[in-house]
């Protein structure tokens, strides 16, 4: 009969790893090794599986990231939006501003400075 014991342990660099342990009650060392053997293969294959879906989980990371990034006012503004700031840079959100009210529209191609009229009753 074979006795596995696994072992959770921490190296002096802080990383954990997992020590199996196979122990014999009957002295059968051929049946140790082979079943060692696969222990082995099926740890290391645990081991290259997690890698590659650390490193895959890693690249999709990455390129959200890019894509996010590139989602910049830059490209809204190419699509015909505009941003409207007030008089110290802020960009607003709303249509509730007083008449008379400096304000900043952003285009693609440049700036336009204007004042509000107050808000429209649409």
């Amino acid at each position: 009969m074979l006795t596995c014991i696994f072992d959770v342990q921490q190296s002096f660099d802080g990383q954990h790893g997992l020590r199996l342990r196979l122990q014999s009650q009957d002295g059968s060392t051929g049946r140790l090794r082979t079943a060692r053997h696969g222990v082995d293969r099926s740890m290391s294959d645990v081991a290259t599986h997690a890698r590659r879906s650390t490193s895959e989980a890693d690249d999709r990371s990455k390129a959200l990231f890019r894509e996010i990034a590139g989602q910049g006012p830059e490209k809204t503004l190419s699509r015909g939006f505009a941003v409207v700031r007030d008089s110290a840079g802020g960009v607003l959100t709303t249509s509730k501003v007083q008449a008379g009210t400096a304000l900043q529209i952003q285009f693609k191609d440049g700036v336009l400075r204007t004042r509000s009229e107050g808000e429209s009753s649409e």
